[in-house]
């Protein structure tokens, strides 16, 4: 190759200076001492020149050309890399192309109508990190668990529906301690005073102290005792008690005092009257016949139901908040239901741990 561009660039000297040469003769010494000859003449030596020259050049062009041809080969289609990577093409030329000194034909460039596939490598997926859910640990069995808690976060029955519906309950918490009394509050027997732990939800009763109540009901209410409640019910009685932090062996047995259990239908239940709604107005419940779950809400929301002041209690359930002195601790007369209730309350807690018994005076609070 490079043998013949030696030759090629010899070649157009060569021709370079011939031209020169004979221009230089023509004009300085065939023009100066040749006679000059017609015009006609004139014009016919120079056209023969001129076709002359052509010619040279065009045989000088071919030479040239043929002698400055290089074959090129051409290049292979792409192929993608295996891995989907880089693109390989095949093995490059030995030799590098001359560009020619004459001006080479415009190629346009052929379009492949299929779409060249586009390899790409996978992209792994990005699995998000699972946190864990917070587990809220239980507290132990050994330890007492709070007992303010009144309102449950998810109503199970109609009693919880409707406590549910309160954002003022008054008193929210037990207490199992012996509450405050008055003179007032008279036995059984009427001639002493008593204090009853009535919001002291610990306490229990079981099958055998209904089935032994029940019993005795037929004696002392024979008029009333065939249409109790208190086998059928006791359950639900205790269970929402127990709940909403009242003893459950006060509630029965103030049950079984206002109205034999629900024996005396013209009774209400819990002696519950008037029922506070959550608005602040009242609900007549007297000669009504309502479910033992709206009865035991009237008595559960009572803004009576003082947990350490059973005298408080006593006086404002059956005579109303007006009859109790709260500076006194007196009641302006003496609640007559609390002599039966001491029956039932002395009956239940029979054989029951001394936090659930009865506490009389002097030996209770208040006294």
């Amino acid at each position: 190759m490079d043998w013949k561009k030696s030759q090629a660039v010899k070649i157009i000297f060569v021709i370079l200076v011939a031209l020169f040469l004979s221009q230089f003769l023509i004009n300085n010494i065939y023009v100066k001492y040749t006679p000059r000859p017609s015009v006609d003449l004139l014009k016919q030596r120079t056209g023969d020149f001129l076709a002359s020259v052509s010619n040279g050049l065009k045989k000088i062009t071919s030479v040239t050309t043929s002698l400055l041809t290089v074959k090129v080969e051409k290049k292979p289609t792409p192929t993608p890399d295996k891995d989907g990577g880089e693109v390989v093409f095949g093995d490059k030329p030995t030799t590098t192309p001359i560009p020619s000194l004459l001006p080479s034909p415009v190629v346009s460039p052929t379009v492949n109508t299929s779409p060249t596939p586009v390899v790409t490598k996978a992209i792994p997926t990005v699995v998000p990190t699972r946190i864990p859910t917070a587990t809220i640990t239980p507290k132990p069995t050994s330890v007492p668990l709070p007992t303010a808690t009144p309102m449950p976060t998810q109503p199970e029955n109609e009693l919880d529906q409707m406590i549910a519906q309160y954002s003022n309950l008054p008193y929210t918490q037990g207490y199992t301690g012996t509450p405050k009394t008055c003179r007032q509050v008279l036995n059984f027997s009427g001639n002493n005073s008593y204090s009853y732990p009535y919001r002291n939800s610990d306490c229990r009763v079981t099958k055998d102290d209904m089935d032994r109540a029940y019993a005795r009901m037929k004696t002392y209410y024979p008029a009333y005792w065939p249409n109790t409640k208190l086998l059928d019910q006791w359950e639900i009685v205790q269970e929402g008690a127990i709940k909403y932090h009242f003893n459950p062996i006060f509630v029965i047995s103030l049950w079984i005092e206002e109205s034999a259990a629900g024996g005396a239908t013209s009774a209400t239940p819990f002696g519950c009257d008037y029922l506070r709604n959550p608005d602040g107005s009242y609900t007549t419940l007297k000669g009504r016949d309502f479910s033992i779950y709206k009865q035991m809400t009237c008595l559960f929301v009572s803004y009576a139901c003082d947990p350490a002041n059973f005298g408080r209690f006593a006086c404002r359930w059956q005579f109303g908040s007006e009859y109790y002195n709260e500076s006194a601790n007196t009641c302006n007369s003496s609640p007559s239901f609390t002599k039966s209730l001491n029956f039932w309350l002395d009956f239940l807690s029979s054989g029951k741990p001394g936090e659930c018994q009865t506490k009389y005076c002097p030996n209770a609070p208040g006294c």
